[in-house]
């Protein structure tokens, strides 16, 4: 007996390709949403993971100063910012240990490429105290401040730099270290949107005042620069203290880099003071105190 076939049966067919077919759309559609929202909590989790593992590397330069240092009883410290591979850093803390006469601790935050580089800086400024490269900043800062043999140390951060410094020394007042007055902290371009200070007595002359001491250098075409410390420094909390502590000092450069656009700007005395954050003067003392440290260039500013 011959099978019948409904008439309707061709379209049946293709009605069932096309709901197939659209079964596999929509399966791709929920593929690809799932991936865009757990991807970047996987890149996340991920980094989390990376920055957790990763070690800072701490060296020195300019030993042929080592003896400087002892006299003045001073210990230099620097941190490097995005994308500075370890070359790069041994670099600029030579360059800095020239310009200064002084042997320089050199901690390098090992760059994982400017994406990773900028969440890290993300991470940084959202969790300020809280991230591990800058508890490990925090660790060694602590470690030089209880030296009793060291009257000062002199801090200089650049770009990231700033942000993990922002965080260490945020750690360092919650552990409330004694003797956080012997540090000076020097920023270029710095990419934080906060420091933190407390009051504190100067064992040196017994003297309250506010700790620790800062110093902000920023090119006015620097990028970064403006996302940064140009655009925090005359912002309050919802109070009346100021998110960036310190003195601010302007070139009209452009450019981000260190050693080019900061350093050599630095060597000529480009930097003019900002007015006080009240907005009423010329920020007190017209000279940078870091131009004190300078020892063979001439004291000139450059209007």
């Amino acid at each position: 007996m011959m099978k019948t076939t409904h008439p309707n049966a061709e379209w049946g067919i293709i009605w069932s390709y096309l709901r197939n077919f659209q079964i596999l759309k929509l399966m791709k559609l929920f593929i690809l949403l799932s991936g865009s929202i757990l991807c970047p909590f996987m890149g996340f989790f991920l980094l989390l993971l990376q920055n957790f593992d990763k070690e800072p590397n701490v060296s020195f330069v300019g030993s042929e100063f080592h003896n400087r240092n002892m006299e003045s009883k001073e210990v230099w410290l620097q941190v490097n910012g995005v994308c500075t591979d370890r070359d790069v850093q041994t670099s600029l803390g030579k360059l800095i240990a020239e310009m200064f006469h002084r042997e320089v601790i050199l901690f390098w935050n090992p760059t994982q490429g400017m994406l990773f580089d900028l969440i890290e800086c993300m991470m940084g400024r959202t969790f300020n105290g809280m991230t591990y490269i800058g508890v490990q900043l925090a660790d060694v800062l602590e470690g030089e401040l209880l030296r009793p043999e060291i009257t000062k140390l002199v801090l200089i951060v650049h770009s990231q730099g700033a942000i993990i410094a922002s965080n260490a020394i945020s750690v360092l007042l919650k552990r409330n270290v004694k003797d956080i007055c012997k540090l000076e902290v020097y920023t270029f371009g710095s990419a934080a949107d906060s420091f933190a200070e407390t009051t504190a007595v100067n064992p040196l002359n017994g003297e309250k005042q506010m700790v620790p001491y800062y110093e902000h250098f920023a090119n006015d075409g620097d990028v970064i620069a403006k996302i940064g410390v140009l655009h925090w420094m005359f912002t309050k909390y919802s109070g009346s203290r100021y998110r960036y502590p310190g003195r601010l000092f302007v070139s009209s450069q452009k450019g981000h880099l260190l050693g080019e656009h900061y350093l050599n700007h630095l060597k000529t005395r480009h930097y003019l003071p900002t007015v006080s954050q009240d907005c009423t003067s010329v920020q007190q003392f017209q000279q940078p105190k870091l131009y004190s440290y300078l020892p063979h260039f001439p004291l000139i500013l450059k209007t």
